[in-house]
């Protein structure tokens, strides 16, 4: 059990708000960043195994404290109180389009003559997109004097943990791709340890594999988030004394939940408001294997009307920060999610999440390799994914470019693995696209994949709504260089995009552009029951479900089933029956009319590279731009 949970629970008994349990002693506001001890000093060596885990996880929850309490002030003061109000962010988002609009034409006159087709796309998008907003606000005030948000809260509280229950046997099955050897999954490392390099490189398959025990435990993990207790954060800002315990309050669910999936649970950074975007990270360090951690960015909060405005609006920021250097490589980025990770200098920011989060991965890194030091082989690097869901997905996405812009940022001891976001929002423009589609093609990156996962469950041919804004049309590369750079038309997804379409034919996916060379391999490590596709099937079946969530499922998927394509219970819900495809397609008889044997996949074993697939694969080869399937069998 981590010892940042044992340190909640014997304080949680006494409602004690001396903090010197869990450091020794107490932090100062001011300290910033938190006081790292020097690997080398007498006082670190000196340390036992309890003491040093104890380290690590309080100085990284300071430094989480610390920030919430430098951005106190500024969260306690009327004004920042006012311009929360949903009403409020709502006309200042408004305001701000009609600014940038006027700088526009302030700047160029004409553009409405030279420039038509971006001008009229901007008057009717944006009216549309702010009739809509002001729509679901006055929608959301009449939930609230209806008591809508409790009755859910209740559910909620009462069956919606069905989700996470009895998922250790999920996430057990993720750890073998999670804490895999690196070299089985990139190229470049497994190329470099092999003693033909250039023959072996030159015959080298090159694999994509999404890994659906993976995409359902991140996906998990990204969820999960949701949970956090923002009345404990608010209260973690608002009195600085007990900073430290009332984190700990707000995420003793992600703590307890860590330790039943066998991993550790740690606050990272809080981005724009307390009910807002945050950063936290799954991490596990006794693995067999390498050690692994999973940075998480919670996404758009379904009654959170200030944060749907900030996956609607349009606005891009250059992708350089206030000392003019190259944050993301070039072009634009969305603004609200690039502010987030990187705010400007004017912004009143207290710190800069971005570093943060890379501050408490190297962190756990080091303590990872702290670990072995008496070890007598080769220390083994900590395996970093990077998952989100909705807004954090967003989020998740530009941190990851950031991450492949400049690898530096992580040192020699993490190995960069694969990002799977959920319900992404388009979160930048062409040219930013283009130079992440780059180096993801860099021979040091091959391997490495940005997965954009989107739901088409309920709603068949626009599917989860928040993958279709804002709107842009600079998706598909052929199209970016008809677009005018910072154009409102030259709105990109980046990722290889896998479509979940659990109620249409099998496998029930479909996946979109893959690089030129590229095969596409959907994997599964764990076997399902026998009957987990006819569950699958038969849960979708008659209008009234016996399980509470399940009937309200069913009427949030006929009622808004753009919507409902976006919640975390649909997205796993259909990666589930993708998963029991899968299986149920190797359990078909063979050509010899014999059921043939399905042993275990070791994911990362040279025998997945090789020509000759295991039977629990789906494979999608994409030549000139239009996608095969085929279900292979043992050969």
């Amino acid at each position: 059990m981590s010892q940042i949970l044992k340190d909640y629970q014997n304080l949680k008994s006494n409602d004690s708000t001396n903090l010197s349990g869990l450091s020794g002693k107490e932090a100062k506001p001011d300290r910033y960043p938190a006081p790292f001890k020097d690997h080398a000093s007498a006082e670190f060596l000196s340390m036992s195994g309890e003491e040093e885990k104890a380290y690590y996880d309080q100085t990284a929850l300071t430094a989480h404290a610390i920030d919430l309490q430098r951005s106190a002030k500024h969260r306690s003061s009327w004004r920042y109180r006012f311009e929360a109000l949903p009403i409020v962010a709502l006309f200042k988002s408004m305001f701000t389009a009609m600014y940038h609009a006027s700088m526009v034409l302030i700047n160029n006159p004409m553009a409405p003559v030279t420039d038509t087709t971006n001008w009229l796309y901007a008057v009717v998008a944006y009216t549309l997109i702010y009739v809509t907003l002001f729509i679901v606000n006055c929608g959301l005030v009449a939930m609230q004097l209806l008591g809508v948000p409790k009755i859910i809260s209740y559910f909620s509280r009462t069956w919606g943990s069905a989700m996470y229950d009895k998922q250790r046997k999920t996430v057990d099955s993720a750890r073998k791709v999670l804490s895999g050897n690196p070299e089985d999954y990139l190229l470049p490392l497994k190329v470099r340890s092999h003693p033909d390099m250039a023959t072996y490189a030159a015959s080298y398959r090159r694999h994509l594999e999404f890994n659906v025990d993976v995409a359902k435990t991140i996906l998990l993990m990204s969820s999960i988030v949701y949970e956090r207790n923002t009345t404990f954060v608010q209260k973690a800002a608002d009195y600085p004394d007990s900073a430290r315990l009332y984190l700990l309050k707000s995420e003793e669910f992600m703590y307890r939940l860590g330790v039943e999936w066998g991993c550790q649970f740690i606050s990272v950074a809080d981005f724009q408001n307390v009910s807002g975007p945050f950063a936290g990270a799954f991490y596990n360090l006794d693995n067999e294997g390498n050690p692994f951690m999973v940075v998480v960015f919670k996404g758009t909060s379904p009654e959170a009307l200030t944060e749907w405005i900030t996956d609607a609006t349009f606005d891009q920021e250059m992708c350089i920060d206030a000392l003019a250097f190259l944050v993301l490589g070039m072009g634009f980025a969305h603004s609200g999610f690039y502010s987030s990770l990187f705010p400007s200098a004017n912004s009143g920011a207290k710190m800069w999440p971005y570093m943060r989060i890379i501050e408490t991965v190297k962190m756990v890194a080091q303590r990872a390799y702290d670990n072995q030091i008496n070890d007598t082989g080769p220390k083994r690097k900590l395996n970093l994914f990077v998952g989100g869901h909705s807004l954090g997905a967003g989020m998740a996405s530009l941190f990851y470019a950031r991450l492949l812009e400049s690898p530096g940022d992580l040192g020699e001891n993490i190995v960069l693995r694969d990002a799977y976001c959920f319900g992404t929002p388009r979160a930048c423009g062409a040219k930013l696209a283009s130079r992440v589609e780059y180096n993801l093609r860099k021979p040091e990156n091959l391997g490495r994949t940005l997965w954009r996962v989107a739901n088409r469950s309920s709603s068949r041919w626009i599917g989860d709504v928040v993958t279709r804004v804002p709107p842009g049309l600079a998706d598909r590369r052929e199209n970016r260089a008809n677009l005018k750079e910072g154009s409102l038309l030259s709105y990109a997804a980046i990722g290889v995009p896998i479509d979940l379409t659990p109620n249409r034919i099998a496998p029930f996916y479909t996946v979109g552009d893959v690089p030129s060379g590229y095969q596409v391999k959907v994997v599964k490590a764990l076997r399902e029951p026998e009957h987990e596709l006819e569950d699958a099937k038969r849960e979708e079946s008659g209008f009234f479900p016996p399980h509470p969530i399940a009937f309200m499922d069913k009427i949030m998927s006929t009622a808004i089933p753009m919507l409902h394509d976006h919640f975390p219970g649909s997205y796993f819900a259909a990666l589930r029956k993708v998963g029991a495809q899968v299986f149920d397609k190797s359990d078909s008889p063979s050509s010899d009319g014999k059921t043939p044997s399905s042993p275990q996949r070791a994911l990362g074993h040279e025998s997945s590279r090789a020509n000759k697939m295991s039977p629990e694969t789906h494979i999608f080869n994409l030549g000139a731009g239009n996608a095969t399937s085929a279900n292979l069998t043992a050969g």
